[in-house]
């Protein structure tokens, strides 16, 4: 069975009234859309149907050039986008830290009867990690 798809750009002028000042003001925006579909005429159509749907979603963040303020809307996706982010590199830098403390206790010139800076040696990785995870946020 063959798909055809289909690629197409939109421009759209979004308008926006500024809900601080309550300027209104407007910019160009682009999005690239896609269709799949069993035949050239589906694809093509699935696509217009998704390039309606983005027309009406598409919101980049442009500050009002009034009072210099972003608008509410122009967050919807910003934030899942950027929490996913943090989280994987958070997620990751503390599978950093525990693979860290393993290999602290697992090595052999780790003592614990010698070692005075025991807290230091465990909670080193994970101040690490915080520090990340509060600078990504």
């Amino acid at each position: 069975m063959r798909y055809y798809k289909f690629t197409g750009n939109v421009e759209a002028r979004k308008t926006h009234v500024c809900c601080y000042c309550g300027a209104a003001y407007s910019y160009l925006t682009t999005r690239k859309v896609f269709g799949f579909g069993l035949s050239e005429e589906g694809a093509a159509k699935r696509g217009n149907k998704n390039a309606e749907r983005v027309w009406l979603d598409a919101a980049d963040i442009k500050p009002c050039p009034n009072c210099g303020r972003c608008q509410s809307e122009m967050f919807a996706d910003f934030p899942r986008a950027r929490f996913c982010r943090i989280m994987g590199d958070g997620a990751g830098c503390l599978l950093g830290s525990w693979i860290i403390t393993l290999a602290i206790f697992a090595s052999p010139f780790f003592a614990l009867e010698e070692c005075d800076e025991f807290p230091l040696l465990i909670l080193a990785p994970y101040a690490l990690w915080l520090a990340f995870v509060l600078a990504m946020a």
